[in-house]
């Protein structure tokens, strides 16, 4: 069947005409010169704006950036009389950097306050979690050891796999040990159940560096050694027998190793069901928390009540 779509000898020797095509330039780039945003910053403008709001928090980024505590929290403040109310995100930020900055100037209430208001009105999981981050800063800053352990099982509950928040949470039962008992030896007597959280603390993290040792670059891969070595010397501290390295590595390494744990196949093959039960059990509230991590430790708690540990 004919199409009529063939090429006649006219079409080829026409030439097509070019002089309307634009022609492309270059692109160029804004530059803005250093600290552009105190130049165009206007102090008396006390209209609402994003573009005012946004440069009197730049102003007070500066000014927290080089230690000037006062004059950022003054900024921050205007930022917020000039702010819009659809600016969410801008209004977050402002929060967060105002917390900080009362927790430098040692507005101690006034940092736990924003930061439990931040807590109370986070929209998602991200905002929830940057909020207990906050929260938890203000805690171990003003020595509120209870506060700051209830925030750390929030996180790790949220990202169990992420070490810094079990150093933290190692750290914070340490200080909270010390401020409860401390003898003139200068040694600690910590009870077994504290002793425990520590093994477990350290013992998790060790498992968690070593689950990505081969997968990391040279550089993080030292990094990790030089931890991995501290949480050797923690363990040897606290004097942790080889059993317990052995239970307390099953337990708190089946969920690196398995990425998808079948609770009936493994039960089936293992006589021992309590573990299994434990494992499936949420980081929820601080029961849940100490039952999900802290449960495998009363099959192998030493009788002893109470151990000595160098600090």
């Amino acid at each position: 069947m004919e199409l009529g779509l063939a090429l006649e000898d006219e079409d080829m020797g026409q030439t097509r005409d070019r002089s309307n095509i634009p022609t492309l330039t270059s692109f160029n780039a804004k530059v803005c010169a250093p600290l552009w945003f105190e130049s165009e910053l206007n102090l008396t403008d006390d209209s609402v704006s994003e573009t005012n709001s946004q440069l009197l928090k730049f102003s007070g980024d500066l000014h927290y950036r080089h230690g000037n505590f006062a004059s950022a929290a003054e900024m921050y403040s205007k930022s917020f009389k000039v702010l819009p109310g659809h600016a969410q995100a801008t209004r977050l930020d402002l929060h967060q950097s105002m917390t900080r900055c009362y927790l430098r100037l040692g507005r101690v209430q006034e940092a736990a306050d924003t930061a439990q208001y931040l807590v109370e009105t986070a929209q998602n999981i991200d905002q929830k979690k940057q909020s207990y981050i906050l929260k938890s800063e203000v805690a171990i800053a003003t020595h509120n050891w209870q506060e700051a352990e209830s925030c750390l099982h929030f996180l790790i509950g949220q990202q169990p796999h992420y070490t810094h928040f079990w150093l933290q949470l190692a750290q914070v039962c340490q200080q909270g040990a010390l401020h409860d008992s401390h003898n003139h030896q200068g040694e600690l007597m910590v009870e077994e159940c504290k002793r425990m959280k520590l093994i477990t603390c350290y013992l998790r993290t060790k498992l968690l560096l070593q689950s990505v040792h081969r997968s990391v670059s040279e550089v993080i891969r030292q990094r990790d050694q030089a931890l991995l070595q501290q949480m050797e010397e923690r363990l040897e501290e606290l004097e942790v027998s080889e059993e317990i390295m052995a239970r307390g590595s099953e337990f708190l390494g089946r969920d690196i190793r398995l990425e998808k744990w079948d609770g009936d196949d493994l039960e089936s093959n293992n006589p021992d069901k309590t573990l299994d039960k434990t494992f499936k059990l949420p980081a929820g509230g601080r029961e849940d928390f100490n039952i999900r991590w802290f449960a495998w430790s009363s099959v192998t708690s030493p009788s002893d009540d109470k151990v000595k540990v160098n600090t």
